[in-house]
């Protein structure tokens, strides 16, 4: 899965191989301050319960000029 955000649109797309991308749906705009806080979240949606994940292949890029980014190989 990617997420591009360019000044305050969000675009999400997903990858079966990670070169060819597919947008989904229409790009969803979100008024938004300037600087962004990024995070991964994991849940198990039971109270009672501790649930532990392990996120791989995680890349975060930030380019000056707002266009979308490309992934790093």
């Amino acid at each position: 899965m990617r997420l591009t955000r360019t000044n305050n649109v969000f675009r999400a797309y997903l990858s079966p191989d990670g070169i060819t991308w597919n947008e989904l749906d229409n790009p969803l705009t979100i008024p938004m301050a300037p600087t962004v806080y990024v995070g991964l979240v994991v849940c198990a949606h039971n109270n009672g319960l501790r649930c532990t994940a392990v996120f791989d292949n995680v890349y975060i890029s930030s380019i000056i000029n707002h266009t979308a980014p490309t992934l790093a190989r």
